[in-house]
């Protein structure tokens, strides 16, 4: 079994995650939410780690026989109709999430488990699914992968068929396209380094969740996205301009910057949000230095109301396995439509980073 501190690294590429311990996130005590104010708490190491192979393989231990559930610390979700919320930022009128949009491209495909195409943006594109037991009703959650990465290591890497059994949840993991930004292949978005043409990707999202819709009838309350690196300044911009539709992001490594990719943008409406980066030494060839970006986004969004938990790690440009556990157990405790998190009021999870701590307002 993988240990719990070993990373595997790579320039804006996924690391291999040990996933979806049994028991995660199910010792649970109420913490303080501020653990030394609005930077997450901690000195940041300047220091970096050795490398490990790409290619190492990790063992999911589950704790259990077959498919017995993971007990994630949460119970019901079901949440009533908030109505008008006042989440410190303004007052938002919550009632349903916005309509999920219909495919652009007609007569929705097929989906099934594995690798699917979908033509969207005039475009043939293709992504990873990865379907619980039961798909109807179904929360579903986005994975986006970094620069020179696969949708199907990325999966890999962060468990995503574990993430569909443990959670009941669908799992999409699209592929970049080719063709591209700045650096190459990239997500599409307005930006520096965003690729061509601006609103591909933003269409694919839209595109994928309504076909998904219609074939499953997913939870419309529970839709999420998490990414790294590149994937996790797309989910920034997601999270900036579908909040009307998502219930909560996880962004490890991404984050605002104005000369390089966007600009911090106030959203519809505030959303629980999930960050982390690590430390000074994350960075990408000098280019983009992920710890300032995750501070700018942190500070606006709780600016702007939304409940934003921040935890560091001094590893550099990779994802430690504890902050991607504490990362999927915070989305899923999320529905959309209450502006906040169940954290909010429960405290901090013990299974959590002890770097972990809610980003306060400037």
């Amino acid at each position: 079994m993988v240990n719990r501190k070993q990373l595997v690294r790579g320039p804006l590429t996924t690391v291999a995650l040990l996933m979806l311990l049994a028991g995660c996130g199910s010792d649970e005590v109420s913490r303080s939410t501020d653990r030394g104010g609005s930077s997450g708490g901690g000195t940041e190491d300047t220091g970096t780690s050795s490398d490990s192979s790409d290619d190492a393989q990790i063992t999911i231990d589950t704790g259990a026989g077959g498919d017995t559930e993971a007990d994630t610390g949460t119970t019901d979700t079901a949440v009533a109709d908030t109505g008008t919320t006042d989440t410190g930022g303004g007052t938002f009128d919550y009632g349903d999430p916005d309509p999920v949009p219909a495919y652009s491209g007609g007569a929705c495909p097929t989906f099934a488990s594995g690798t699917n195409d979908i033509n969207s943006s005039g475009d043939a594109r293709d992504f990873r699914l990865f379907l619980p037991a039961n798909p109807a009703g179904a929360p579903i959650l986005f994975l986006w992968h970094g620069l020179g990465d696969s949708a199907d290591n990325f999966a890999r890497g962060m468990g995503a068929s574990d993430i569909a059994r443990q959670y009941g949840a669908i799992v999409v993991v699209p592929s970049m396209a080719p063709g591209g930004g700045l650096l190459g292949p990239i997500w599409s978005f307005p930006s520096s380094l965003g690729g061509a043409p601006a609103e591909q990707d933003l269409t694919l999202f839209d595109d994928i969740l309504g076909c998904a819709d219609g074939q499953y009838d997913i939870d419309n309350r529970r839709v999420y996205s998490a990414g790294f690196s590149a994937g996790a300044i797309w989910t920034t911009y997601l999270t900036m301009n579908r909040a009307g539709l998502l219930a909560s992001t996880a962004i490890f490594s991404g984050g605002v910057n104005a000369q390089l990719t966007f600009p911090y943008a106030s959203s519809d409406y505030p959303l629980p949000v999930f960050m982390s980066h690590g430390g000074s030494t994350d960075s990408f060839n000098g280019i983009l230095q992920f710890m300032p970006m995750m501070m700018d986004l942190s500070e606006g969004l709780a600016t702007d109301g939304h409940f934003g938990l921040l935890c560091t790690h001094t590893e550099g440009h990779t994802i430690t396995n504890d902050i991607v556990l504490s990362g999927f157990d915070f989305i899923f405790r999320n529905e959309w439509g209450t502006g906040t998190s169940p954290l909010s009021t429960d405290g901090i999870p013990a299974s959590y980073p002890s770097t972990c701590a809610v980003v306060q307002a400037p």
